[in-house]
Parts: structure tokens; C-alpha cells; sequence
């Protein structure tokens, strides 16, 4: 029922409706609405600013009667305002831009209206335009390390594109970046930021504007950076070699007129007047270089110099510190720590490092030989140490030691020499040159010479002489002998030993610090039976070329066969020998000498064993043409002999003056006899007596006494003894003093009778 209704209520209202609408369909019919229809209409592209643009609005309708209106941007536009032309019919408009500007540019509407309604129509009117300035920057002053903005802006359309160029001083230009960009309505604004000053930016600038429609706009402007005076490095040190010339140079920044002066220590230098500093300055671009030059650098130069840069925008400072270098000074305190046989350590302290630090210490030390040459040894120690252990020394050595401390510039002193010894070890090479031989039938001659110095590890201070029977189990029997440092060989004399038996002998040398090894065994065979004693030699008479002998031997049991006799000039090194089958009364003559020349004699005795000792050493001079008599020297004993070579003749010749002539002879000899032996004594009064029981003999001192063959065999244990007339003797003792005394010959037979220097067979 509510459904029915609601159908009728909505068909009551359709009716009328559709009523209506047939009769507005009606071709013919009748129009209830003639609305005008504007017919679209648009801009002309690519519209140059100043040229002439025009637009046409038109309306369909069938009213004759329609209102035309044009609005920009939605504000209406009147006729005859600026550039505004507009054009009206009944069923048109026009509207015209004379001439066209930028500004011209938008959105333009033409509305159509009559008493039926209205429609309208919208078209974009671009217009491009040039780039115009709206602010461009004018030159510019600044002082450094100011902030600035610059400003560029200009319109334009499309709107302008700004870009920034810098010219420097070169003629170089550069793009720069440091803009922002801002637009303001219908313009661009560039701002060119410098937050600070530098000098690099005093130069020339460009403000460009472009946006494609020629042309472009190009502003110029010049940035002046005021600078004041000053130094980018504010500190410097500099190093010079002690001696070299200093340098030291400051560089200001600034705008002219700019001055530099000098301080040291707050005192000013003069560019004049000082004869040890020189001072140049240079006017570069960018200000001034002041160069302060110190001739020749001491060690008293060494300080803090101040540079003052100053204009008329302001001053600056810059210290330089002067370090003079040289070389370290010697090492402190130097001392010797620990020292053992082989190894020794050594401290010290730092030293001054001459302004550059000490890169290593040298440990310099050498073996003291007195003087003579050594090798010197260096050690390498880091300048972070102080303290050095040197090894590989040699035992029982006495060294000297010093430091040097070193840096670049060079090795300075040394500091002051350290001495030291080693400890000492036992030597380490047994004597040499060993030399065992029989000097009778219990006793036996043992020789050597001191072990390689380098293998004494210290000082000697004895030897041991080692002796057994040969191929005996029993170790060896040992000698002490004290060292004789004065003597180049030793010998030693073992005695108490067996006849004719064989024996091993062997010699050590020992310091403190023991004993070193034994030298190789030496086998030697004692005598059957013993030498000849030492003869005792005379001097009957004397001639210009010959001097007759004489000498009496102490009877043995093995019988003698043979002497020699060895003599030589003084001046002269080498002895002579004469072999001489023993005669019957021990006498000969010496022939085919040279006169007046001094004449060294001994006689040794031989038998069936080997040459026994040497007599005692007579020092004869023969005479200038006659005859003379010398007494024996050595033995005391002075006879007046007559040769009988001339007495025999002279006395069966002169038989009738007899005696007479007999004493005179007697007198001339003795008077000249006086005088030869007053010229052999100043000749022969360095000779020194070296008694028979010596222990030890300086066989180099005695070899030139000694027959060559026999080199070394025996000692010569005798003093020099002169003759003197009619039986005086002058004994001249080692401390120089002479003692005359008298003696027979009966005398000196009487002393053949002494023991003999070696053992005697037991």
C-alpha cells in the first residue's frame, strides 16, 4: 500500500519534466538559453621581448548582445593601461600587448557574458626576455682574514643562470663555488661567501648572467685584501755546525712598505755595526724576506732570535731558536766496573751532547806495550746504554781504555785514558830454544830461553827444571829457578846425578797463576868421565905481530888431547881459533898480528869427552916495532922476561959491552913496557870480571868472548885482567876501582888446584 503510493507520488513529478524537454527539442522550436561559446585561442611561441602580440577572443551565440572581459593572472585588464590595447565587436575581442615585455608574461583569460550566462578561456603568454641586473657588486677593500659576502642578482626570462670567475695576478681564472643561490620573486640572487680573508683572494671578479637569450651580462669587480703584516710560521729552529755560518731567514706577508728588524734575546741588532752578523733583505711579491747570516758559528751564538714584520695594518713575531752542534764532549765518570782473566766491563755517564743527540758511545782500548806499536779495538755501544763488557782479552795484560761519544755531526774527544790489567792465567807455551847437554859425569847444563811473550798470560816469575832417568815410571823431579828478567837465557845445572846414565829433562814457566806446559822432553847421557878444568893462561912477552903464551891445566885422570886458542881483535866480532897439540911445556906463540892493536886471547882444553871451560880472557896490545913485556891479565902475575930470539944474538954480538948493555937493554923495556900498559888499561877498563859460581849468565852479553862453534855451550865467567910490569896485577873490580897487587907465578900454579865449577862424579 505505502509502496503504491510512493510510485504515483514520483510520477506526479516526471511528467511536468518530460513535458519540458520535448519542447526544447523541437528543431524549430522555441530556446529557453543562448549562453555564448568562446572559441579556443592561444599564444604565439618563442615571443621576444618588445615585439607586438595580439590575441583574438570569440563568441558563439545567437545573441547579438555579449560582454567581453580579459584578466592577467585573474586581475582584469583595462584598455589604454601601458601596454594594454584591447579591441571589442559584438561577437570578438581583441586583445593586443604593445610592445611585449617579461613582465607581460602569465596567464590571460577572456571571459564572454550575456543575459543568458557567461564562459571564458585561459591561455599562458610567455614571454622571454635577456638577462637583466638587478644588483651587481662595485670594487671592493678588505682586510685579510675578514669574512665577506658579495651580492649578484638579475632577472630575466627564463630566469638567468649567475656564475662567479676569479683573474688572479697571472692572468689564470678559475671557477669559483663558493656561492649560494636564492630566488626572489621574479629574479636570481647569487651571494659570493668568503668566511676569511686570505691574500690569494686580492684579485679580479667576474658576475656572469645568462639564460640562453644574448646577451649575456657580465659584471667586474676588484677584491683588495688589505694585509697586515705577518708570519704564517710563528717558530723555527735551525741547526748549524759549530764553525759553518748560520743562516736564519724570516719571510713576512704584507702590503708595502713593510720592515723587518732583528732581536736576540730582546736586544736589537743593528743592520750595521756588529762585524759578526750580516743582515739582507729580498722584496718578493707577497711582502719581504729578511736573512740574518752569522759569519762563523760559536758555541756562544746559540739562542732565541725574534723577527718583527711591521705596516701600516700591523705587526707580527717569529722566534727562532739557533742551536749550534758539534761534536759531544767526552764521557763522564768513566770506570772500570769488573775485570776478570779474559773479559772486563766499563761504565760512564752521559756527556754534553754538543745540540745533537748522541746516537752511539765507541769503547776504545789497546793492549799498553810500552810505548811500542798496538792494535787498536773499538766497540760500537748504543747511545742507550752506558755500560760495555769488551771480551777476548789476553790474560794477565795490561790495557788502556777510553770512551768517545759520537752524533751526526761527528766523534767528539775521548775522555781520559783508563788502566787496567787483566787477571793472569799459567802460561800457555812452555820455554824454547832447550838445550841439555853433559858437563861431567854427574852433572848436566840445561838452557832455555822465556816462553812467546804473548803466551805468558801474566808475569813470570820462576821456572821449573824437570829431570828423571829416562823410561822411568817415577815422575820428574822438579828445580825452582827464579825468573831473571835482565837475562835473555837461562841455564840451570843438575848435578848429583848418575854416571853415564840417560836422562829426560823438561822445562816449565809459571806465574801466578800457576804453571804452563812442559817444553818436549830433552834426553841427554851423562859423562864417563869429566872435562878438562878451565887452563890458566899467560903472557910471557909480546911484538909487533906476535905474542907468546903460556898455560898450566890441573892434572885428571883422562888425559888431555889437545887446546885452542881463540883470540880476535877488539874491534873486531868474530873469533879466531888455532888448534894446538898439547906441548910439552904449554907455551906458543900467536904470529902474523897486527901492531899496536889490542887483542882478546882465552884457551880452552880438550880430551876424550869434549872442550872443557875457557881460561880467563887476556887483553894484550902488541907493540909498535921492538919488544915489551906485559903481564898476565887477570891472572897478577908480571915476569921481565928477555925474548931469547934477540937476547942470543945481541949478547954474542955486544959480548965486549956486556952488563952495561945488558941493563940498558933492561931499563928501555921496562920504561916502555910502563907505557903499553898504561894505553891497555884505558883500552880495556870497560871489561867486568863475572864470577865462576854465577848461576846465571847472559849468554848474548858473553857470546861475542866466546868461540863461535861453542856459541852458547859455555859460560863465560871471568874478568879482564891488564898486566902489569915486574909482577903487579890490577884487578878491575864491576864497580870501576882497581886493586894493584903482586903475585909469582908459583902463585897463580898454586890456584890451578881449585875446584873445578861443575859436580865431580860421586
Amino acid at each position: 500500500m505505502y509502496e503504491s503510493a510512493k510510485h504515483w507520488v514520483f510520477m506526479c513529478f516526471r511528467i511536468p519534466c518530460l513535458i519540458i524537454a520535448m519542447f526544447a527539442s523541437f528543431p524549430n522550436g522555441y530556446h529557453f538559453k543562448d549562453i555564448p561559446e568562446i572559441q579556443k585561442f592561444s599564444f604565439q611561441e618563442n615571443i621576444l621581448e618588445g615585439k607586438i602580440v595580439s590575441v583574438t577572443c570569440l563568441a558563439i551565440t545567437r545573441s547579438k548582445s555579449v560582454d567581453f572581459k580579459w584578466f592577467k593572472n585573474g586581475k582584469e585588464l583595462l584598455n589604454a593601461v601601458r601596454n594594454v590595447k584591447i579591441r571589442e565587436d559584438s561577437e570578438y575581442s581583441i586583445l593586443i600587448l604593445d610592445p611585449v615585455s617579461a613582465d607581460d608574461s602569465g596567464n590571460y583569460t577572456c571571459k564572454a557574458s550575456n543575459a543568458h550566462g557567461s564562459s571564458q578561456h585561459t591561455a599562458y603568454l610567455s614571454v622571454k626576455a635577456p638577462p637583466k641586473w638587478v644588483e651587481t657588486p662595485n670594487d671592493i677593500f678588505a682586510t685579510v682574514r675578514d669574512s665577506l659576502i658579495v651580492t649578484c642578482s638579475a632577472q630575466g626570462s627564463p630566469l638567468p643562470r649567475i656564475s662567479w670567475k676569479k683573474y688572479s695576478n697571472n692572468n689564470r681564472n678559475e671557477n669559483l663555488t663558493n656561492h649560494e643561490q636564492l630566488q626572489v620573486e621574479d629574479r636570481i640572487v647569487h651571494l659570493l661567501k668568503f668566511s676569511s680573508l686570505s691574500y690569494e683572494d686580492d684579485a679580479s671578479y667576474q658576475c656572469i648572467a645568462d639564460n640562453g637569450i644574448p646577451p649575456s651580462l657580465v659584471s667586474n669587480f676588484t677584491l683588495s685584501v688589505r694585509v697586515p703584516a705577518k708570519f704564517e710560521e710563528k717558530f723555527a729552529v735551525v741547526n748549524v755546525k759549530k764553525g759553518d755560518s748560520g743562516r736564519m731567514k724570516c719571510e713576512a706577508l704584507g702590503d708595502q712598505p713593510l720592515s723587518i728588524t732583528w732581536q736576540r734575546d730582546d736586544a736589537t741588532i743593528s743592520k750595521t755595526g756588529d762585524e759578526r752578523y750580516e743582515i739582507f733583505e729580498t722584496m718578493v711579491p707577497k711582502g719581504v724576506v729578511s736573512e740574518l747570516i752569522i759569519r762563523t758559528s760559536e758555541k756562544e751564538d746559540g739562542a732565541l732570535y725574534t723577527c718583527i714584520a711591521e705596516n701600516e695594518f700591523g705587526n707580527d713575531h717569529r722566534k727562532i731558536r739557533l742551536l749550534v752542534l758539534e761534536v759531544p764532549a767526552p764521557p763522564l765518570d768513566v770506570k772500570i766496573r769488573e775485570i776478570w782473566s779474559r773479559s772486563s766491563s766499563v761504565s760512564w755517564a752521559p756527556p754534553y751532547s754538543g745540540n745533537s743527540p748522541i746516537t752511539k758511545y765507541i769503547v776504545q782500548y789497546w793492549r799498553d806495550l810500552g810505548g811500542a806499536p798496538h792494535r787498536l779495538i773499538e766497540i760500537s755501544v748504543p747511545s742507550s746504554q752506558s755500560s760495555a763488557i769488551m771480551k777476548d782479552l789476553h790474560p794477565g795484560a795490561a790495557y788502556v781504555l777510553k770512551l768517545v761519544a759520537e752524533n751526526a755531526v761527528g766523534r767528539g774527544e775521548p775522555s781520559d785514558a783508563a788502566t787496567f790489567r787483566t787477571g793472569e792465567e799459567e802460561p800457555s807455551s812452555p820455554p824454547s830454544d832447550i838445550i841439555a847437554e853433559p858437563r861431567g859425569s854427574s852433572t848436566i847444563r840445561v838452557s832455555w830461553k822465556p816462553p812467546p811473550k804473548d803466551s805468558w798470560n801474566g808475569e813470570l816469575r820462576s821456572y821449573y827444571v824437570g829431570y828423571k832417568v829416562r823410561d822411568s815410571n817415577q815422575p820428574y823431579s822438579y828445580k825452582t829457578i827464579e825468573y831473571a828478567p835482565e837475562a835473555p837465557q837461562q841455564e840451570f845445572f843438575l848435578t848429583n846425578l848418575l854416571k853415564a846414565s840417560d836422562y829426560s829433562v823438561v822445562v816449565k814457566a809459571s806465574n801466578t797463576g800457576g804453571s804452563g806446559p812442559p817444553s818436549h822432553e830433552m834426553y841427554v847421557r851423562t859423562l864417563d868421565g869429566d872435562l878438562p878444568p878451565a887452563p890458566s893462561l899467560y903472557v910471557l912477552s909480546t911484538s909487533s905481530t906476535s905474542v907468546s903464551l903460556r898455560w898450566n891445566t890441573r892434572k885428571i885422570d883422562n888425559p888431555l888431547s889437545g887446546y885452542t886458542v881463540h883470540y880476535r881483535e877488539e874491534d873486531q866480532g868474530e873469533w879466531q881459533e888455532v888448534a894446538v897439540i898439547a906441548p910439552e911445556d904449554n907455551t906458543y906463540i900467536l904470529n902474523n898480528l897486527h901492531p899496536q892493536k889490542l887483542y882478546q886471547i882465552y884457551v880452552t882444553a880438550t880430551n876424550q869427552y869434549g872442550k872443557g871451560d875457557p881460561s880467563e880472557i887476556v887483553a894484550v896490545k902488541t907493540d909498535e916495532g921492538g919488544h915489551s913485556l906485559l903481564s898476565v891479565a887477570g891472572g897478577g902475575v908480571g915476569g921481565g922476561y928477555m925474548d931469547v930470539a934477540i937476547i942470543i944474538p945481541v949478547a954474542a954480538s955486544l959480548l965486549t959491552i956486556g952488563v952495561v948493555l945488558f941493563v940498558a937493554c933492561i931499563c928501555v923495556k921496562k920504561i916502555r913496557s910502563r907505557h903499553n900498559l898504561e894505553r891497555a888499561l884505558a883500552a880495556e877498563k870497560h871489561l867486568a870480571m863475572v864470577g865462576t859460581l854465577q848461576r846465571y849468565v847472559d849468554i848474548d852479553k858473553t857470546r861475542s868472548l866466546m868461540d863461535p862453534s861453542r856459541l852458547g855451550h859455555y859460560p863465560l865467567p871471568y874478568e879482564t885482567i891488564q898486566m902489569m910490569a915486574e909482577g903487579k896485577g890490577a884487578f878491575i873490580g864491576k864497580d870501576g876501582t882497581q886493586t894493584i897487587y903482586n903475585k909469582t907465578i908459583s902463585t897463580l900454579r898454586a890456584k890451578e888446584d881449585q875446584d873445578h865449577i861443575y859436580d865431580s862424579a860421586q
